[in-house]
């Protein structure tokens, strides 16, 4: 069961004339495989091979049918595992949507919960003692990235929506404006200069003398030290939340890749198209 729906099983079958001795009846047969002229194929299992032998315990004579069968793996293919997928698929795009909308939240709450039902469905195909199937491992690591992609999108949602009159740290502005390459763009340099400053001429002091070209500060001028400390490259929280979400959909995207890849891939090589 480790390959599900990739698994090939192996069965014998045991005949014996319960309450005779060998000496009474005895089971013989001139052919060493299964005569299968009748048999009826079947939907989910395929007979690649099978074989006869005969036996002698306890005094009883025993004939035993050994039988290789390999699992019909469209039918699980289409409704279980190409779900999965395009459903790993979609758990990336969480950061896609927009924050407006409202609905990023119960999108990846939705997804979350979707994995957790196949996961179950996925449980109650295979017998409890058999190991776990490689697909039972990649739909669980496809649910603790779902979880994972919930949790960091309900923290991006915080982040653009933070107080826009709170700084933001010089290095964190620094990273997003190197990262959305704000940092090559001349236009961004002095935004904040260009929004916030107001280029009016200050009044005359009794003596005459003009204050800034004096070189006096004033408070105008601090005021406009701050906006552009605050709005340096034009970084605002609402640009972070954006860069985040950018940045943990290419993550979540390549990991799904990776982690479908990690686990797919060598499942999809035992399929036998054959019996498909």
């Amino acid at each position: 069961a480790t390959d599900y729906p990739f698994d090939t099983q192996y069965c014998t079958i045991s005949f014996t004339p319960w309450g005779y001795s060998n000496s009474e009846v005895s089971i013989i047969t001139d052919e060493e495989n299964i005569n299968l002229e009748d048999f009826i194929e079947n939907e989910e299992w395929a007979v690649l091979e099978s074989t006869q032998e005969l036996s002698v315990a306890a005094n009883r004579s025993i004939i035993s049918y050994h039988l290789t069968l390999k699992r019909r793996p469209v039918f699980f293919i289409v409704n279980m595992m190409v779900p999965v997928i395009l459903l790993g698929m979609l758990n990336s795009l969480c950061f896609v949507l927009p924050i407006d909308s409202g609905e990023r939240v119960g999108f990846a709450t939705n997804v979350f919960l979707t994995f957790a039902v196949y996961l179950t469905i996925l449980s109650s195909e295979l017998p409890v003692s058999s190991p776990l199937s490689i697909m039972s491992y990649y739909v669980a690591a496809m649910l603790s990235v779902s979880s994972v992609t919930t949790l960091i999108a309900i923290f991006t949602i915080q982040v653009s929506i933070y107080d826009p009159n709170e700084k933001i740290p010089t290095i964190l502005v620094y990273i997003v404006a190197f990262i959305t390459c704000r940092v090559c763009r001349k236009r961004y340099r002095r935004m904040g200069l260009r929004r916030h400053q107001t280029f009016e001429k200050t009044p005359l002091e009794d003596d005459g003398r003009d204050p800034a070209a004096a070189g006096e500060v004033t408070d105008e001028d601090d005021d406009d030290e701050d906006d552009i400390e605050k709005y340096r490259f034009g970084v605002s929280w609402l640009v972070v939340g954006k860069t985040l979400d950018k940045i943990f959909f290419l993550l979540f995207a390549s990991g799904t890749l990776a982690v479908s890849g990690y686990f797919l891939v060598p499942l999809f090589m035992k399929l036998d198209t054959s019996i498909a």
